[in-house]
């Protein structure tokens, strides 16, 4: 679900000179997609076989490529995934997962879920969170479901935070976005999904998210750009998925 709904905002919002393609842990572990991509892409779902599925040479290719001046873009699993360390539900002997992870573009911990209810097995825990944007001061209603926070992320010389949490108290616990420098490259990890579009109208998160998309194309604009893309001058209005098109590429895993 979260890898289309991934490329559909990708190809709505970016320009049409990137080719958007999917690729997987073989690829990755082979250096061929390297020199020809712009954003390397680890969206939603689950960070542990994330993990488990690129340990090794993937995951050495990665680190590579965003030292060498790649751009790494993660969405809630996939910025557990680039997290020094994982706290995830703690206590829960079902869930819990207490460990390190080797890419390390944020070098702290991404602790979650960041608001009760989660659970893997259905969309019950699911919510419209309230997010403010560093960049713009407006506070938008953002699909979350199992998203962390990154822990004093304020103290990291090579992170800016990009929005927080209004409904956690505190600083150095409300953190939904950052953007690291790593070596030449850029990381940009996001705990809440502002690639996701609601579809059914009239529901709960359709009337919570939709009078606000068009601001949250905006912000994930401004993300886009941090990462050095090149951006549609008019951003496409209704999610879809279209043909691929010749060009740079951009790799979603």
């Amino acid at each position: 679900m979260f890898v289309d709904y991934t490329i559909s905002t990708l190809r709505r919002l970016l320009s049409e000179s990137y080719n958007i393609q999917t690729i997987d842990a073989p690829q990755l572990a082979r250096t061929s997609w390297m020199a020809k991509t712009s954003l390397l892409i680890i969206p939603g779902g689950r960070a542990t076989p994330y993990a488990q599925g690129l340990a090794g040479l993937a995951n050495g290719n990665i680190i590579d490529y965003v030292k060498n001046g790649g751009s790494y873009l993660g969405f809630c699993a996939g910025s557990y995934f680039a997290s020094d360390k994982v706290e995830f539900e703690i206590g829960n002997p079902i869930m819990e997962v207490n460990a390190k992870r080797p890419l390390g573009f944020f070098p702290g911990t991404c602790k979650g879920a960041a608001f009760s209810g989660f659970d893997y097995a259905s969309e019950a825990g699911a919510r419209a969170v309230k997010v403010t944007s560093v960049h713009t001061d407006m506070t938008y209603p953002i699909y979350w479901n199992g998203g962390g926070a990154f822990i004093d992320a304020d103290k990291y010389d090579n992170i800016d935070v990009l929005a927080r949490y209004q409904d956690i108290p505190g600083t150095s616990n409300n953190v939904a976005a950052v953007l690291a420098r790593y070596g030449k490259g850029r990381a940009l990890l996001s705990a809440v999904h502002a690639e996701y579009v609601p579809s059914q109208p009239n529901s709960k998160l359709y009337n919570e998210i939709h009078p606000m998309q068009s601001e949250i194309d905006k912000l994930v604009r401004i993300w886009l750009g941090l990462l050095k893309l090149d951006l549609r001058q008019t951003p496409q209005p209704v999610p879809h998925l279209s043909a691929n098109r010749n060009g740079r590429r951009i790799s979603t895993a």
